[in-house]
Formats: C-alpha cells, structure tokens, sequence
C-alpha cells in the first residue's frame, strides 16, 4: 500500500466517528508512510491516552511545515510537564 497515502487518510477520516480504532490503524499507516495531516489527526487521537506518542506525531508534522500540528504541539506542551 506504500504509495496510497491520501487514500489510507481519507478512510481514517471516514472511519472516525464510527470505528476510532480502525481510524486510528489507517492513520497511523498514512503517518508512518510520511502523510503530515494524518500525524497530525493521529497525534490528536492519542492526546489523552499517550501525551508522548502524541507529542512525537505532532512534531513529526510541525517539522514537516504542518501548521495544525504546530499550533497543536503548542497547545500539547501548554498543559505542563510530561509526568
């Protein structure tokens, strides 16, 4: 599937509201196959259950010029100490 990546977002983005895990499978594919929004939107999905991974994600895309995820990383790092 190397190649597909905007096709892998674009069926997290369907799957979201309805399977989160499966959303956040094609994410994570998408995301390791270099497609910044879907760092970003899986970044958000882990923000409450994995503050690390989510900071990791999100940087990944801030470094790639991906302005959601800069202000997103921002807002991550506003809430304080990693713990």
């Amino acid at each position: 599937m190397a190649g597909h990546t905007g096709a892998m977002y674009n069926l997290a983005v369907l799957l979201k509201d309805s399977d989160r895990e499966a959303a956040r499978d094609w994410y994570e594919r998408a995301a390791n196959a270099g497609h910044t929004g879907a760092m970003n939107n899986l970044a958000v999905l882990l923000k409450d259950s994995d503050r690390e991974a989510a900071r990791r994600w999100f940087q990944r895309a801030a470094t790639a010029d991906h302005a959601e995820a800069m202000n997103n990383l921002r807002a991550l790092l506003a809430r304080g100490p990693f713990r």
